[in-house]
C-alpha cells in the first residue's frame, strides 16, 4: 500500500515533503495494525469502535491521496470528508466505553 501512494504522490512533491507523506503514511498503517491487533485481543465495544473508527479515517486518507493527485473529482472529496467525519464520530464515542476487561480486574480486586 505504501508502494503505491508513494507512485501517486512521487511526482508532484520535493524531498522534504515526499518524507513527510511518507512518514504520515507509515504512522496511519501502523495505527489501522494496532488498533486491528487491540480489536482482536479484547474483543470488546471498545475496541471495535476504535478500530473501524481509525480503519475509516486511513479510508477517507486514501481517497483524499488518489482525489488531490490522480483524479480531482468533487465526488471523492465529499466522501472523503464523509469517511473523516464517521471515522471520528466513532472515535469519539470510544472514549466514553469503559474497557471491560479493566472493569473484571477491578471487581477482583474489590473481592480479595
Amino acid at each position: 500500500m505504501l508502494y503505491f501512494l508513494y507512485g501517486i504522490v512521487n511526482q508532484e512533491l520535493t524531498a522534504s515533503q515526499l518524507c513527510l507523506e511518507l512518514i504520515y503514511n507509515v504512522i496511519m498503517l501502523a495505527l489501522l495494525s494496532i488498533s486491528l491487533l487491540n480489536y482482536f485481543f479484547r474483543d470488546n465495544r471498545k475496541s471495535f469502535y476504535l478500530f473501524v473508527g481509525v480503519l475509516l479515517c486511513v479510508l477517507s486518507e486514501v481517497i483524499n491521496v488518489s482525489n488531490m493527485y490522480s483524479i480531482g473529482r468533487h465526488f471523492l472529496s465529499v466522501v472523503s470528508i464523509a469517511l473523516s467525519v464517521i471515522g471520528f464520530y466513532f472515535l469519539c464515542r470510544q472514549t466514553g466505553f469503559v474497557d471491560e476487561q479493566t472493569q473484571d480486574v477491578n471487581l477482583l480486586k474489590d473481592n480479595c
